[in-house]
């Protein structure tokens, strides 16, 4: 077990006293020294307070802190949080083995005496619950109790208190503040000064969260300055390409990584310059990640175990005639089961936007088989019933792409009309879906059984936004509603979500940002979700889904 060790100092505010409180460890409700409260500090709270703080400390050097004061729905709590490795608190801070840690967590948890001066420290496995705050926490160490940090407490026999009527001893143990004197009957409180000496006040301590990270080279980003696309290896990881918020050791803010179940980085290429305008995609044949970049003009090839850049092409500066392979500025492209590359855009010479199709190393081949170069350029856009064998122009509300099933797709910008190719350009059929409530097609891809799995904006508002939604459309012709708030109420996608990925069993990567991606099952079931997206869902887009629902209703009703 590899664990790193992150570095919690939390503090919040009564609710009812308005006195410090410290949170010394993960509970579900923290108790005030100084007026005997019960504070609830529920899942959400913990989410709030330490996920973002925990993903941005695993990419922190070792010994690395900030601190941090967050205001909102909680009240005021200041944070210090950092990577730190777990030692012993707070004087000796002799650095705990992580073996001994290891070995305590295998077991169920304990005790864990200081090699050096012998004291006591606490390690448990997390709480369930815990791992909402971020999915790679396997264990707690050095947490404490309010008592723990508090100090000495006096002998209540110790302590003299009398009688405001009759000058009486009254007699109190410290268990509460309410009293009344045996002789006169009259109803007392203890006051604050007396009530401190029995109940001193807690002090914040400091504990940590343990994380299994094995052989990750960091943590996912909590953001970025542009998140530029996602994809999937050979092997079903997850992979993105982002523009960080610094240049880093690169020199440049481009990143390409691999994500691992835990929401770690297995590896990270930061060798490669890329725009914002740049999709990242897998090619089939042989197995590679692709960066297409539309903007700088070239496609380069990654080696999908570590990123490491195995090849470039360069589109031409000038040329645009379709004598060599050029994606600047390609309306849509594929990847087909070659690795040959299919690309619209507006040729030169062409007479508008049409079809070309270049090897994986650039050179330009015909779109199908059996055609010359430059065969069915000329002409105008057929319309959806024109469609017809081994086409090269399509209609201009045209998105496309290959299924892992090898057959090629022509999907309508509305969803009404769906065309299906094989990979010679023969045409299987034409689906009229019947779909109306689509308002613009996002993103789609088709599963090895033929599958269309399609990301589109819904046409109908749910309060006064248009939301991302996801619908499959079987081999047969079957049109489901999947994932989405007017489809599904228990599954949530982002509320932006433009971007998605769907590998040959139906797993499906849908996401936005780094606060938006999940990898969902081919039956619905959530698989994977990042740090970030739990983060946001906990923050904002639970409650904003039911507010909008709520306005929904109201207007139904109305």
């Amino acid at each position: 077990m590899a664990l790193a060790s992150v570095m919690f100092e939390l503090a919040g505010e009564c609710p009812k006293c308005k006195q410090p409180l410290p949170i010394n460890g993960a509970a579900e409700s923290v108790h005030c020294s100084s007026c005997q409260n019960t504070v609830e500090t529920p899942p959400d709270f913990w989410v709030s307070m330490l996920s973002e703080a925990t993903g941005e400390s695993l990419n922190f050097a070792e010994d690395e802190g900030r601190g941090s004061t967050i205001m909102g729905r909680w009240g005021t709590v200041k944070l210090t949080y950092g990577k730190l490795g777990a030692r012993c608190e707070p004087d000796c801070k002799t650095p705990m083995p992580p073996e001994a840690l290891a070995e305590k967590l295998n077991a169920g948890g304990g005790s864990l005496f200081c090699g050096a001066c012998g004291k006591e420290s606490r390690v448990r496995p997390a709480p369930a619950w815990f791992s909402a705050v971020h999915p790679a926490i396997v264990g707690l160490a050095c947490e404490s109790h309010a008592s723990d940090s508090a100090g000495s407490v006096e002998d209540p026999k110790s302590i003299r208190f009398h009688c405001y009527g009759c000058g009486a001893a009254v007699p109190i143990d410290g268990s509460v503040r309410d009293v009344s004197c045996q002789f006169c009957h009259i109803e007392l409180v203890i006051p604050d000064p007396i009530w401190v000496r029995l109940h001193p006040a807690a002090t914040v301590a400091r504990w940590f969260a343990l994380l299994e990270v094995g052989d990750s080279v960091g943590a996912v980003p909590e953001d970025c300055w542009e998140f530029c696309d996602l994809s999937a290896d050979p092997s079903g990881r997850m992979v993105v390409a982002w523009h960080g918020d610094d240049d880093g050791a690169a020199g440049h803010p481009c990143r390409v990584g691999a994500i691992s179940a835990q929401g770690m980085l297995d590896w990270i290429q930061d060798g490669v310059e890329f725009s914002d305008n740049t999709d990242l995609m897998v090619s089939p044949q042989p197995p590679r990640l692709v960066l297409i970049d539309r903007e700088q003009g070239f496609v380069r090839y990654l080696d999908p175990s570590d990123g490491r850049p195995v090849g470039t092409v360069h589109s031409p500066e000038e040329d645009d005639d379709g004598s060599a392979l050029n994606v600047r500025d390609a309306d849509h492209l594929t990847i087909d089961w070659d690795g040959s590359f299919l690309i619209r855009k507006w040729w030169s010479g062409a007479g508008g936007r049409c079809l070309k199709r270049f090897s994986a190393d650039g050179a330009p081949v015909p779109v199908w088989p059996g055609l010359k170069l430059g065969a069915g350029e000329g002409g105008e856009d057929p319309s959806w019933t024109e469609l017809s064998h081994k086409p090269v122009r399509l209609p201009d509300d045209a998105h496309f792409g290959r299924g892992w099933d090898g057959c090629f797709y022509v999907v309508d910008e509305k969803l009404a009309q769906i065309a299906k190719y094989t990979r010679e350009g023969q045409l299987l059929g034409l689906l009229d879906t019947g779909i109306d409530y689509c308002r613009e097609l996002e993103a789609f891809d088709v599963a090895r059984d033929g599958t269309i799995v399609l990301l589109f904006e819904h046409a109908t508002k749910l309060g006064d936004s248009h939301y991302p939604h996801i619908l499959r459309v079987s081999a047969a012709g079957v049109v489901t509603p999947w994932l989405g708030p007017l489809f599904c109420e228990d599954v949530l996608i982002g509320a932006y979500d433009d971007k998605l990925e769907v590998m040959p069993d139906g797993t499906v990567y849908v996401g936005h940002q780094f606060d938006s991606l999940r990898i969902f099952a081919p039956d619905g079931s959530l698989r994977f979700k990042s740090n970030a997206t739990r983060r946001h869902e906990a923050e904002y887009l639970h409650e904003e889904i039911a507010k909008a629902r709520r306005g929904k209703k109201l207007v139904a009703d109305g």
